[in-house]
């Protein structure tokens, strides 16, 4: 369901454009697979709507999205073992993160 949603999104908004409501539904599928424990296909669509928040709200952003999205790609960066990174992306160290996002 979440997957049919994100491609009518892209075809709204763009394939390859960055949109909220995008970012959104990358977040939603992201989700999905940190509840059914697939922690790599999580950590995959958390970091791309990590990514694309960013590039709309602005890379430093506070943006409520953005917090809720590294507060989930922290929790499955600390389910691969990844602590650092996990501390780095919750505390918003964009030096650090950038790597991983």
């Amino acid at each position: 369901m979440h997957e049919k949603s994100l491609e009518m999104k892209r075809a709204i908004h763009g394939q390859n454009k960055p949109h909220p409501d995008t970012a959104i539904s990358l977040f939603n599928i992201g989700l999905v697979h940190q509840l059914r424990k697939n922690i790599n296909q999580a950590t995959e669509f958390l970091e791309q709507s990590l990514v694309m928040l960013r590039i709309v709200h602005g890379r430093n952003s506070l943006h409520p999205d953005i917090a809720g999205v590294r507060s989930h790609l922290g929790d499955v960066l600390e389910d691969q073992g990844r602590r650092n990174e996990a501390f780095h992306i919750r505390e918003g160290n964009t030096e650090t993160d950038e790597s991983s996002a």
